[in-house]
């Protein structure tokens, strides 16, 4: 019997360090949570400082959906190793907008995504409050939450804006850009746009000069060019000229193709002065690109053309 007794305290002394730490007033820690078992909780918030919490221990993910009719500033935090409370940025699940810091109503149901892998709970809790009842369901996860592959690239742009959950600003992978917008010019003089930044993520540029009005005297000229910039923005080249546009030519349009990838090019390229009209360097590609033009007066002073110059860029 006293054989029994032995075998029963020893088998207790082993589930207990197994599960809660050394034996005969040690040290526990807090236990671990079972592998594969997902924990959630559900509640609701209808005061400032009302919170609805979950331990997530061992877990790597964890959703918060909140729903109900509430006017009320929510945020979530997580408890980190020293017991202190973080407040989390957190994102849209499926993803579709930025990462937030605070969540307000919207009159639907509202799920967001945070990575809890580090912290030992979280928690939704209001601080501030105006009215109606938030009901919150949390549900924490062992497994991660799926890899999404991004394009990042340094410098800013123009092509747009783009909202992603994981960052602040992502450019496309294909995407037309406006190098420059639709203009009506009547001066005889040269004009120099603003660069355009940010597109050195792209492999190729199609490039496309549109003229829809040049409706003056034949002797009137138009000639745009596309430069390209390799340090930012401080030494420039000629990468297109296009053909050259006459006063009386009426709508036309021209397109020219950038690639260096495609056309590397074998020969040193003299870029000192502009390339003659209609012609095309298509190794000349790097992360900014402008336009100039400039118009002549062949002399009846009549001079007048409208035109844009866009562009899709393309990622390979």
């Amino acid at each position: 019997m006293k054989r029994y007794r032995v075998l029963a305290l020893a088998l207790a002394c082993l589930m207990d360090f197994t599960l809660f730490g050394p034996c005969f007033g040690g040290t526990s820690s807090t236990p671990p949570i079972p592998s594969g078992v997902d924990l959630k909780v559900s509640g609701s918030i209808s005061s400032s400082g009302g919170t609805v919490s979950l331990p997530t221990n061992g877990m790597s993910t964890c959703l918060a959906t909140i729903s109900g009719t509430w006017s009320a500033t929510l945020v979530v935090k997580a408890q980190a190793a020293d017991g202190s409370w973080v407040t989390q940025n957190i994102y849209a699940d499926p993803p579709g907008s930025s990462t937030v810091s605070s969540i307000s109503y919207t009159g639907s149901t509202q799920t967001f995504k945070l990575a809890c892998a580090a912290y030992s709970a979280v928690e939704v809790t209001a601080t501030a409050y105006t009215s109606g009842t938030a009901s919150v369901y949390l549900h924490s996860s062992m497994a991660s939450a799926p890899v999404e592959s991004v394009l990042i690239w340094d410098g800013t742009n123009t092509i747009g804006t783009l909202s992603h959950p994981m960052v602040a600003s992502v450019g496309a992978t294909n995407a037309a850009v406006v190098l420059l917008a639709s203009t009506t010019d009547a001066v005889a003089h040269s004009v120099t746009s603003t660069a355009v930044t940010g597109l050195g993520q792209y492999a190729q540029m199609q490039i496309l000069l549109s003229v829809t009005a040049a409706a003056a005297a034949a002797g009137d000229t138009l000639d745009v060019y596309v430069d390209s910039s390799p340090d930012g923005g401080t030494t420039w080249a000629n990468a297109v000229h296009f053909t050259q546009v006459l006063g009386n030519g009426g709508a036309k349009s021209f397109t020219a193709v950038i690639d260096p990838g495609g056309a590397p090019g074998t020969s040193v390229i003299d870029v000192t002065s502009n390339a003659s009209a209609g012609t095309v360097r298509p190794s000349m590609f790097a992360d900014q690109l402008r336009v100039r033009y400039t118009i002549v007066d062949g002399g009846a002073h009549g001079q007048s053309f409208t035109f844009a110059v866009l562009a899709f860029g393309k990622s390979r």
